[in-house]
């Protein structure tokens, strides 16, 4: 196998990128083109990138390790730490490990260390680098970054109410009813197209920005540009798409959702994809019952955002006013203990100090 080193994307294109990952045992939209295009565009700020190429002896592109230098002396998958997941080396499933062997052959006399961020568990990265590593004279650390919780969605909205417990149906039924109460007339619409694209995400980082003080601070003016490229890109490829929560002609709610984890299928009538084939860029469209569910939960999560934007609930009211009552009550009593205070010096008493009042 040879390896090529590659300073940026000119040598590469989003066709042969894409092809390959729609290879991989495990693509994700962190991998595409147009997610690591996106990225090096808007973060690398002049630092070195190491495009790492691997070709078969027949010249096949079998592999690609995306690298960059984070500082001198260290170098990581492009995507970074921040918003991007799901990173690793593309190539095919079945041929990771001579991928890796080629790899580790061609940084043999490379000082600078890899930190391969991003990882999931169930990669090979996991099983092949530590084993293969001691071979070329290379040392291998492995730490669990995080965890990502997974929910494996069943066929239909009642499946997965039968997956709940008694008490978390009851309480998702519950808040379904208080928002139908508290702001009817709510709908749900959702944005997928290119066109208009601009003007539906400017919805959503609108709402971004509202619902907590550290994610205005996290959307800074790169870190938008950044979403707004990313996303039209992923957008007009069918692998983004915005979701919003309506009420009195204004979103209350919204979310990005982004395919995230590539998903073959087969041709079938539950499905409608691109074509019948395994292919990275079919576009693989939402099931209905999903969509479905996609909706109500999104009706559920209208409730909190009303709130930040000041629709506050009666239960919110009632607790606003206990609070300002009790606050009244104690106000009252402190100038009937002023007013008590007060008489008792005219008629020459005293208080104890520190005693406090019943």
């Amino acid at each position: 196998m040879k390896v090529e080193t590659l300073p940026g994307f000119e040598g590469l294109d989003e066709a042969r990128w894409n092809g390959l990952l729609g290879q991989a045992r495990l693509p994700s939209v962190f991998l595409t083109w147009q997610w690591q295009t996106s990225w090096a565009g808007a973060f690398l700020g002049g630092r070195p990138l190491h495009l790492l190429r691997i070709t078969d002896d027949a010249g096949t592109l079998t592999g690609l390790l995306p690298l960059y230098d984070e500082t001198p002396g260290e170098r990581r998958l492009v995507g970074g730490v921040d918003v991007s997941d799901y990173l690793d080396l593309i190539a095919p499933a079945g041929r990771e490990e001579e991928v890796w062997q080629a790899l580790l052959q061609h940084r043999a006399g490379d000082a600078a260390s890899w930190d391969l961020h991003g990882i999931r568990a169930l990669s090979p990265t996991f099983e092949i680098l530590p084993r293969i590593s001691s071979a070329s004279g290379l040392r291998v650390s492995v730490e669990r970054e995080d965890r990502c919780p997974v929910l494996e969605l069943p066929q239909s909205w009642e499946g997965y109410l039968e997956r709940l417990s008694g008490k978390d149906r009851h309480e998702l039924k519950r808040k379904i009813r208080k928002l139908e109460r508290e702001l009817p007339g709510t709908s749900v619409r959702s944005h997928a197209s290119p066109d208009g694209w601009e003007g539906a995400l400017v919805e959503f980082l609108t709402l971004h920005r509202l619902s907590k003080v550290g994610k205005a601070r996290f959307m800074d003016e790169r870190m938008e540009a950044f979403f707004r490229e990313v996303t039209r890109a992923l957008a007009a490829a069918g692998w983004a798409r915005l979701w919003f929560l309506d009420h009195e002609g204004a979103a209350v709610a919204a979310f990005l959702g982004l395919l995230v984890l590539v998903v073959f299928a087969v041709s079938s009538d539950a499905w409608h994809i691109g074509s019948g084939t395994a292919s990275l860029i079919s576009v693989l469209h939402y099931r209905a019952v999903y969509a479905f569910m996609l909706a109500v939960l999104l009706v559920v999560a209208g409730v909190g955002a009303a709130l930040l934007l000041g629709r506050v609930s009666h239960d919110e009211r009632e607790t606003d006013r206990a609070v300002e009552s009790r606050r009244q009550r104690e106000e009252r009593e402190r100038r009937r203990r002023e007013d008590r205070e007060a008489a008792r010096r005219r008629r020459g008493g005293s208080t104890r100090a520190g005693e406090k009042d019943a």
